[in-house]
């Protein structure tokens, strides 16, 4: 596994956007808000704060969330069948799985 590479799993619930973060096996943090602009603008900082490589793991709906975060040199997008892993903490652990 590579060590370096943060995993962010992407979720809408319920009108909320959720995002894990993991990092060799590990928790590193998460976020829960509500899903509109301002929510947006904390995900967008939630991706961005930490080192690269990052990996955003998305599953159906969360699609546009991670492609409104831009498109950054050291990021990437993985889009996930729901029926794979479901949820923003499922989803991380899914991004690591493929390193």
């Amino acid at each position: 596994m590579n060590q370096s590479v943060v995993c962010i799993g992407i979720s809408r619930e319920q009108g909320q956007i959720k995002a894990v973060a993991r990092q060799a096996g590990h928790l590193l943090e998460a976020l829960d808000v509500a899903g509109d602009g301002k929510g947006l603008d904390a995900l967008r900082h939630f991706v961005s704060r930490g080192a690269l490589p990052v990996r955003l793991a998305v599953a159906g709906g969360a699609l546009r969330l991670a492609l409104s975060l831009g498109s950054v040199p050291g990021r990437e997008i993985v889009l996930v069948s729901p029926a794979a892993a479901e949820g923003a903490p499922s989803l991380a652990r899914f991004a690591e799985r493929l390193l």
